[in-house]
């Protein structure tokens, strides 16, 4: 078992500046104006230093957006009226894209700056006992909603620095917030001006749909979309320079040549092709090792949020799986064998700003999502909800199996046996880990399971899309379902032919 070793360098982008001073009112309830004139810049915390190392070893709306499925796991349901109010309002102008412009008037930048007013659905927003704390109150709420927003929408890369002015009111001792001008930024994100960051954001978007992901299942797409993001991207040789490459900490430093990118890239480019997939999946901010990083939690098909993280899986060696799809008690193999969730590997704090709002997270499983993949000569796919194993049409299913999720690479870890080759047959697992499992093997086209995929299965196929033929095994009914949605009809016959063809593959 090797040691591993972490740099860290600390970075906190704690940036304070004062926008020309602009006024807003309101009317107290003694006919005084109460002015306010605020004009601090916040900026979104970064975490450029979360490099591992082993040592000795070598768009308006969002098309893809999938938060809107009951599995969806969105922080904007974590927020009370008033942030919701100021979610929307920002997104609703993708972030300052769409309020860039008659800022000049304002003695601002209009190249830079954009100007969002806050739309509310009521008059009376945070209720406060004084003016002090009303103002505590709205920069914990601005905070709140643009670090929410951040993570539902990781496309706005840009976001993070922000002014703001606001109007309040008094009534019987109580101060509320009337009005609230958000002035979003762009000078301190790398991106220069409104014109770069809506070309970047247009060919991020673009990028993003263009990815590969293989596969039908969940468990298929999620680790395609692991391995392409870690075959595509390295990990930010200068990460020590912010100045070095200014697209690292976003998305864009995965998509953008030359593909460099720190934790913050790595994460919420998987968020992004997991809502393109459908794929409910959020971002989590913490700590890796006792430094600043960011990872990701999946929420695979049988119910469960499980942790991933690609930044640290992508390795000099090549991809390794320590962190893929792991419960919060599942151990590394190649770091020190420490839980996933322990103080040593990874600890959520939800902290985007430096005030006092941190988002919180599901709860992960404890225990790793799959029990094992077979032999590399056995390309499997193992779905829990349904405890089926699915393979392709010329897999040699044996007993040689090595475990992945748990982190164990020696057969001897654990024991497997096999029941039967093909579709119908069955596979036994058992492991430390996830317990004693048995999934029924699913050969994909072999609806006769004659252990080959032919003409037969495909004649077998079309009898039973036109009514002539019943199949009542669920193991043969998924054979044949190769478009997976729940029925055998004339398009599972297509994909059928196509697959015995070759033109197709099934993961």
């Amino acid at each position: 078992m090797r040691n591993r070793t972490r740099n860290f360098i600390c970075v906190l982008l704690a940036v304070v500046l004062i926008l020309p001073v602009m006024s807003l009112c309101s009317y107290a309830d003694d006919g005084e104006i109460t002015y306010h004139s605020s004009g601090i810049i916040y900026n979104i915390n970064h975490f450029p230093d979360d490099e591992v190392y082993i040592p000795n070893l070598p768009v308006t709306a969002r098309q893809f957006y999938s938060n809107n499925s009951s599995d969806s796991y969105r922080f904007f349901n974590t927020l009370n009226s008033a942030q919701k109010c100021i979610y929307n309002s920002v997104k609703n102008t993708r972030a300052g894209l769409d309020a860039s412009k008659n800022v000049s008037a304002l003695g601002m930048d209009p190249e830079s700056t954009a100007v969002i007013t806050v739309e509310f659905n009521s008059s009376r927003n945070l209720p406060s006992s004084s003016s002090s704390e009303l103002e505590k109150n709205i920069t914990i709420s601005v905070c709140a909603a643009l670090s929410a927003l951040l993570e539902d929408y990781p496309e706005y890369f840009w976001l993070g620095a922000f002014g703001y002015n606001y109007g309040s009111s008094t009534s019987s001792g109580t101060y509320y917030l009337a009005s609230l001008t958000i002035y979003m930024t762009v000078a301190y994100s790398g991106y220069r001006n409104w014109t770069t960051v809506n070309s970047c954001y247009e060919e991020l978007l673009n990028c993003v749909s263009a990815f590969e992901v293989k596969g039908t299942s969940r468990y298929a797409k999620v680790k395609s979309i692991h391995d392409g993001i870690i075959a595509m991207a390295e990990y930010d040789p200068n990460y020590d320079n912010a100045n070095a490459n200014p697209y690292a900490h976003e998305p864009t430093g995965i998509f953008f040549a030359p593909h460099y990118a720190v934790c913050e890239g790595y994460a919420e480019a998987f968020k992004l092709l997991c809502d393109r997939e459908g794929i409910p999946c959020i971002n989590v901010v913490g700590l890796g090792s006792g430094g600043p990083h960011k990872w990701n939690y999946v929420k695979m098909d049988d119910g469960y949020w499980y942790g991933l993280d690609a930044t640290w899986d992508d390795q000099s060696i090549g991809t390794v799986y320590d962190f893929f799809l792991t419960g919060s008690e599942s151990r590394d193999a190649h770091f020190g064998g420490y839980a996933f969730n322990s103080e040593q590997n990874h600890v959520p704090t939800g902290t985007n700003f430096a005030v006092d709002f941190a988002l919180t997270y599901p709860v992960i499983n404890t225990v790793s999502y799959s029990s094992g993949l077979t032999d590399v000569d056995t390309d499997a796919t193992f779905n829990n909800a349904k405890l089926m194993m699915f393979i392709q049409k010329n897999a040699v299913l044996g007993s040689e199996f090595y475990t992945v999720n748990d982190h164990s690479f020696y057969p001897d870890d654990h024991t497997v046996t096999v029941n039967g080759i093909t579709t119908g047959g069955s596979v036994t697992v058992n492991n430390n880990i996830s317990g004693l499992r048995t999934y029924g093997v699913v050969r994909w086209g072999d609806v006769d399971s004659s252990n080959t995929v032919d003409g037969a299965d495909y004649e077998t196929v079309l009898r039973t899309a036109a009514a002539d033929n019943v199949i009542s095994d669920p193991l043969q009914l998924a054979a044949g379902d190769l478009n997976e949605d729940g029925v055998i009809d004339g398009f599972d016959a297509v994909y059928l032919d196509l697959y015995i063809n070759d033109a197709i593959e099934k993961y």
